[in-house]
């Protein structure tokens, strides 16, 4: 009954529709329907679609390899077939979980940059205060923040790759919306 009144509802679900983006229309269809059912807020309305939408992502996803087959309970059934209409509204998204990317970067460059500004900051009031000629050390510091230079402009190279990872992921949800389109 719910599922129906959702699907019949494009705004709430399809982001293609001229009206999805008027938040204000979306809270009054939910909160009419949370009244029409009674006892519910329209809160409770959206968060169980929220959930449900969810639960039919999971369903549709691709088990990893070596899974095996888990037989559907019959509430799984049930969303699969209510939410079906969902399926062309739904793109995956990679998901990295679990890792923090700056700090493997990081790591991966040997990139500390507190320490090191703290280091660049020091060598700075050092050889402001002092009028003797630069010393082997200074010298050696001055190869460090060379160094620090060069990684953190690997870092940036890295960065400009992954938005065009970003780009082409865009590129590739763009692909699916028309495939369904059509």
């Amino acid at each position: 009954m719910v599922a129906e009144w959702i699907q019949a509802n494009t705004c709430i679900y399809d982001k293609g529709d001229p009206e999805h983006k008027d938040r204000d229309k979306r809270a009054r269809l939910f909160q009419e329907k949370a009244e029409e059912l009674g006892g519910l807020q329209a809160n409770d309305l959206q968060t169980w679609f929220a959930t449900q939408r969810t639960s039919y992502g999971k369903l549709v996803k691709r088990a990893p390899s070596g899974a095996g087959v888990v037989p559907l309970t019959d509430r799984q059934k049930w969303i699969l077939t209510q939410f079906d209409f969902l399926r062309c509204h739904m793109v995956p998204i990679p998901v990295r979980s679990g890792v923090d990317l700056q700090a493997a970067r990081r790591q991966k460059l040997k990139l500390d940059l507190p320490a090191a500004a703290a280091a660049t900051a020091d060598d700075d009031e050092e050889t402001q205060t002092r009028s003797q000629p630069v010393t082997t050390s200074e010298t050696e510091s001055d190869a460090s923040t060379v160094d620090i230079l060069q990684r953190q402009r690997s870092e940036l190279q890295l960065l400009l790759e992954e938005r065009a990872t970003a780009d082409e992921v865009a590129a590739a949800i763009l692909q699916v919306k028309a495939s369904c389109v059509r």
